[in-house]
């Protein structure tokens, strides 16, 4: 019930509104017998204040979270590749992501 109800933070319009039904939360997960809620709460104990930014101005890094995911394959499979080779590089990150059409290249 924990875990469902942890969301619900995410729907509150102000950051006051927000705030109040976080601390509520934390409350109730340190009270809560299950330890990794402890361990949740306690992490959010110091820094709720990234939680209610949300309310603020609906703003998230997941886009460029999953910018960074799509280049990390590419860069995994780059092992090996000298200092020389950075613009193939690049070329192989906008390739992955779908920025370079390979069948519009060959002739």
């Amino acid at each position: 019930m924990l875990k469902e109800s942890f969301l619900k933070v995410y729907d509150y319009e102000t950051p006051e509104e927000a705030q109040g039904y976080l601390e509520g939360w934390i409350k109730d997960a340190f009270s809560s017998a299950v330890e990794t809620f402890r361990i949740i709460a306690e992490s959010f104990w110091d820094k709720p204040r990234y939680i209610v930014n949300w309310s603020r101005k609906k703003i998230s890094s997941a886009i460029s979270e999953g910018i960074n995911n799509k280049i990390k394959r590419p860069k995994r499979m780059a092992c090996g590749y000298k200092d020389k080779d950075v613009e193939y590089f690049r070329l192989k990150i906008h390739r992955h992501c779908g920025l370079l059409n390979p069948g519009r290249y060959s002739q």
